[in-house]
Formats: structure tokens, C-alpha cells, sequence
């Protein structure tokens, strides 16, 4: 699963402290009401920005999304 920000600094602000505790809490319990466990939803998750996908694949994200997976 991957989370898009706009921006990187937005990316950046999610990463700091515990937001990014918070948006892993928020996709276990969506991924838990959709009926799908998955444990440590961390594992699982991608955060991602609209503008590097622009900069890096000219804003197609299939390509992007088909390439090495962009960990945070």
C-alpha cells in the first residue's frame, strides 16, 4: 500500500516524530474494517509524493509503481 503526499516536504513532515506511528495505526485499522489483517502494517506500507513521481517518471505513476518500491 502506498500514501501519496503532494509534496516531499509534506512526505517529510509525516515522517517525523509519531506521524508516522499515526498514518501506520490509520492503515492497519482501515485494512482491519476492509477485513484484511496484515499484522505489522509498516511492513506493508509505502509513503510516496506526487511531486517525485513527476520529477523521477514524469508523473506516471504505473511505471513508478512498477519499479523498485520506495521505502520510508
Amino acid at each position: 500500500m502506498t500514501w501519496v503526499f503532494d509534496t516531499h516536504a509534506h512526505l517529510a513532515q509525516a515522517l517525523k516524530g509519531d506521524a508516522r506511528r499515526h498514518i501506520d495505526e490509520l492503515t492497519a485499522a482501515a485494512l482491519a474494517e476492509a477485513g484484511i489483517e496484515v499484522g505489522d502494517a509498516s511492513r506493508h506500507l509505502d509513503l510516496d509524493s506526487e511531486e517525485a513521481c513527476r520529477r523521477e517518471h514524469g508523473g506516471d505513476w504505473q511505471r513508478r509503481l512498477g519499479s523498485k518500491p520506495t521505502r520510508h
